[in-house]
């Protein structure tokens, strides 16, 4: 049963003008002061009294929240108490908020200096750009399975999940997991309100989701790394936004969801060290259910005989899962206590990352995968299996890790496991509490040397390797993440008809393209009042204007836009670089053209479910991520934007072709056109 919402009866109640008003100022007392609460009503009467009576959190409440009595209201401290004490009232709790259990990424060292300085040519700038393309094909673009030192330590390298019959659905709580060939997500969900219609490619800018679901389902195609078990059905669940935080009402809607999809297992890569009842309610509901849970231990530290870990990993219910190193030892970076049940690596992790590189990442975060990845090979075996057998023989499959209780039942071991696992279901019984007395795994945890574990992540030829992550910080590199999504998140954009148009590749694409680089440059230099006042170049069209009127309203916005980052003209002018990489990946989206019938390329790729999928005409993607490269390499080599960032050797001309765009790129940059007109014609559908 689905409640309807509610309008809020405060929106138009009164409008004051104070400019010629004395109004004398009170002390508001603290119990006054009206924070977001979750209250968890008993009955469907109560939940409509609430509704009727408080202000309620319209852009959090949902269908998972109104089908089970929950409503997120604004309320004073002293209302809270009075609610909490009415008979009818289960719980009222703040709206609490929980972060990513996280990790650091680490970037390769930059060999080629920060800028460019001094004037060069503009023919010595294409042979740049054309030396850096050749370079980033030197890079590693895989890492070998059998050389990734955290799969190795764990025994779940030797491809298991091609022998299982079954698909388990496992669904990540995270930031999302962007579109990448890497990762398969069966579903996609977003609990975040205002990206309704990201598009999934801008879906995590953090890369926290996405890291965690490579570990996990990374598929064995030569790409990235390759996970534990591709073979699961993924489901990504965003809960945590892009500063990776949740709100406790986001977690409940996420668990609520798992759990009227039918998920088998929930990865939980984030915490909090405040006990919630309400959480804790829901955790119990999905663990009835036959859901499977695992979460990370949390990253502060360990406080010697106290538990330290973090909700939800220290429910009953939760696999709560700690970090360790290459050494076979625990990390220092990870919480450990008595509530810890499974370690598994969470340091020098290789993962996907943005775009398909290859990050290194740690932290428990990226430990709970691991357990998980496991978990839903083994289940795979007999989908008739409890939760409660999977977790009991993963608990009795681990290799101890010394005396200390604090490291619960030691490593996870897919190898292990699956080699005790008829004795095991011979022995287990439903309900019983003492686990089955198994052969005690006594295989030597394996160690790693530095040079082992920095092969498992590095790329080959750390001199030749140049790309998105090689040459531009973490923090300037998510800021430009940051501008890549606001096309699609910022109403604001909106050209006085209503229409984006312009950021999504549509009119001359190549001049709009360098418009917002040069924009974007000028900006750094000297603001945006210079940035929103320079000459449009060559072949503008209205794709300009209605650019330079989005940007004028989004000059208004940077407190909203750059949250959690320093507001100045480097990050303004970095969104700005992420709001160009956009409009020339969203080209190979909306603009391509394949074969038709009567063997013309005069068929459209559209609707939104071809045009935004990176496999179907999969060399689009490949195309747009390579041009998303050139384009960091020149905004971090700070060279003359062109449509050379078009210039993609891998665009395979019977594959697909792109709109008008001969004639667009010789009315933009007459001077690429006339070194290249018959590869750019070539590539122009018909």
């Amino acid at each position: 049963m689905v409640k309807s919402k509610r309008l809020s009866a405060l929106v138009l109640v009164f409008i004051m003008t104070v400019s010629t008003i004395n109004i004398p100022i009170r002390t508001i007392k603290a119990e006054e002061l009206k924070q977001e609460y979750i209250v968890v009503a008993k009955n469907e009467a109560e939940y409509d009294r609430i509704e009727d009576n408080y202000e309620v959190m319209d852009r959090v409440q949902s269908e998972e929240l109104n089908d089970n009595n929950i409503i997120v209201v604004e309320l004073t401290r002293n209302e809270a108490a009075k609610l909490a004490k009415n008979k009818d009232i289960a719980f009222v709790e703040e709206d609490i908020l929980f972060t990513g259990s996280d990790f650091e990424d680490e970037t390769l060292e930059d060999v080629f200096g920060e800028y460019i300085n001094g004037e060069i040519s503009l023919k010595e700038e294409k042979e740049i750009k054309n030396f850096l393309k050749e370079l980033r094909g030197t890079k590693h673009t895989s890492i070998d399975v059998q050389k990734q030192w955290n799969i190795d330590a764990i025994n779940a390298n030797k491809q298991e999940y091609q022998q299982v019959k079954d698909k388990i659905k496992v669904a990540v709580l995270d930031t999302g997991v962007t579109a990448t060939e890497d990762i398969d997500v069966i579903e996609r969900v977003n609990f975040i309100s205002g990206e309704e219609n990201v598009n999934p490619l801008y879906e995590d800018i953090s890369g926290h989701g996405t890291s965690v679901a490579s570990v996990i389902a990374a598929k064995d195609n030569g790409i990235g790394v390759t996970g534990i078990n591709p073979n699961v059905e993924l489901y990504s669940v965003k809960i945590l936004d892009d500063e990776k935080k949740a709100s406790l009402s986001r977690v409940i809607q996420g668990i609520y969801w798992c759990i009227e999809h039918n998920i088998d297992i929930i990865n939980m890569s984030f915490g909090t060290n405040v006990q919630s009842e309400i959480l804790e309610k829901v955790i119990k509901e999905a663990d009835e259910k036959g859901i499977l849970m695992i979460a990370a231990a949390g990253n502060r530290g360990t406080v010697s005989g106290e538990s330290t870990i973090e909700y939800p990993a220290a429910f009953d219910e939760v696999i709560a899962v700690g970090a360790s190193n290459s050494q076979g030892e625990a990390s220092e970076i990870s919480l450990l206590g008595r509530e810890i049940e499974l370690m598994a690596p969470g340091e020098a992790v290789p993962a996907t990352g943005y775009f398909d590189e290859i990050v290194k990442i740690e932290g428990t975060s990226v430990a709970a995968p691991h357990v998980t990845g496991i978990a839903s090979i083994l289940w795979a075996k007999d989908k008739t299996k409890s939760c409660n057998f999977i977790r009991e023989l993963m608990n009795a499959s681990a290799k101890q890790m010394g005396e200390e209780k604090q490291k619960g039942n030691g490593l996870v071991d897919l190898n292990y496991a699956l080699y005790i696992y008829d004795e095991f279901a011979e022995a287990y019984v439903e309900g019983q509490a003492e686990t089955p007395v198994v052969e005690e795994n006594t295989e030597i945890i394996q160690t790693y040397t530095d040079a082992e574990v920095e092969a498992s992540w590095s790329y080959n030829n750390h001199q030749a390797a140049v790309g998105l992550y090689d040459q531009t910080s973490s923090a300037a590199l998510n800021v430009i993440k940051i501008g890549a999504k606001i096309p699609d998140t910022a109403s604001y954009l909106k050209y006085s008809k209503g229409t984006t148009d312009a950021f999504h590749g549509h009119y001359n694409y190549v001049s709009d393209y360098i418009h917002v680089m040069r924009m974007a440059r000028t900006c750094y230099n000297s603001g945006m009042t210079a940035a929103l006042n320079i000459t449009p170049g060559s072949g503008a069209s209205t794709g300009v204007e209605q650019i330079i009127y989005g940007i004028t309203n989004l000059n208004k916005n940077w407190s909203t836009v750059l949250s959690g980052y320093t507001i100045n003209n480097a990050n303004k002018a970095r969104v700005l670089v992420g709001i160009a990489t956009h409009i020339v990946m969203d080209v190979y989206a909306h603009k391509a053209y394949i074969k038709s019938s009567s063997g013309s390329w005069s068929s459209h790729i559209s609707g939104d479910a071809n045009q935004d999928s990176i496999s179907y005409v999969s060399n689009r993607w490949t195309c747009a991520k390579k041009a998303a490269y050139d384009i960091v390499d020149v905004w971090h080599y700070n060279m003359t934007p062109d449509a050379y960032e078009y210039y993609q050797q891998d665009h395979n001309k019977d594959k697909f072709r792109l709109f008008k765009f001969a004639n667009y790129v010789s009315s933009a940059d007459a001077d690429t056109y006339s070194s290249e007109s018959n590869w750019y014609i070539a590539r122009t559908s018909d």
